[in-house]
């Protein structure tokens, strides 16, 4: 289950989605080639799937995917994400992990060679375990660190403002600072969970950003906003009156 509720299964070459807590399907595979093994959310909300011809990730909740294998040259029988964002994939021979949103990813054996990774997952203390086909469980040595943990800019260089006005009708302003230029998404939420708008879904400079929010469309009521940008996620409230 993603953080805003929705439900994902794979089947062969398929991806099926509820956003109604299994009621109903939507087959959201188109854009993902091979047979589907995995998938997993990322602490910004994007999602990643894993299948025999590498890694596929969606920024808008399974609409589109895009195929994210460079320096990856095995398929991604499993997916880990740590909650600092950085991806492990585990292939057929090998494992890799990306620490830039899947762009690039670099080999990570731990000592494990050679060998078919059939499950990842994360333990207690970051400490990341591996199911290896024919061989057992095995884990890392040490805890799973990010290698941006000495970078220049840190998670005080990231905000999001209160919208404003708030109450508003029929439109209000957000504003958001992200510390170093990449890509953003700001969407809103009902109270259910189910998306209603995107604001902002591109590549960003370092600095302060505003947006508008014309909700018009939309029925009175209690919404959410969510800011989504490297490792850095934060939802506030705003109130629509008409």
């Amino acid at each position: 289950m993603s953080s805003t509720g929705d439900l994902y299964f794979l089947f062969d070459e398929i991806i099926l989605k509820s956003t109604n807590n299994g009621d109903n399907w939507t087959d959201v595979s188109a854009g993902v080639s091979g047979y589907k093994f995995s998938i997993a959310e990322h602490p910004n909300g994007y999602i990643y799937a894993g299948t025999n011809q590498g890694v596929y990730r969606s920024t808008n909740a399974g609409s589109s995917w895009t195929p994210e294998t460079s320096g990856l040259n095995d398929g991604a029988l499993s997916i880990a994400i740590h909650p600092d964002g950085s991806i492990f994939a585990g292939g057929y021979v090998s494992a890799h992990r990306s620490d830039d949103l899947g762009l690039n990813w670099n080999p990570f054996t731990e000592g494990a060679q050679n060998c078919e990774f059939s499950d990842l997952a994360f333990g207690k203390s970051d400490v990341l375990f591996a199911a290896i086909e024919n061989l057992g469980v095995y884990r890392t040595t040490s805890p799973i660190t990010s290698v941006e943990d000495n970078r220049s800019t840190s998670l005080s260089d990231y905000s999001l403002q209160q919208n404003y006005p708030n109450p508003f009708n029929p439109s209000t302003s957000i504003q958001y600072s992200i510390g170093s230029s990449q890509f953003v998404t700001l969407k809103v939420f009902d109270v259910l969970g189910k998306e209603v708008a995107t604001l902002v879904n591109e590549e960003k400079p370092a600095g302060s950003h505003q947006v508008t929010f014309d909700a018009r469309e939309l029925a009175s009521g209690i919404y959410l906003y969510r800011l989504s940008a490297n490792s850095f996620t934060e939802t506030k409230k705003l109130i629509l009156i008409k």
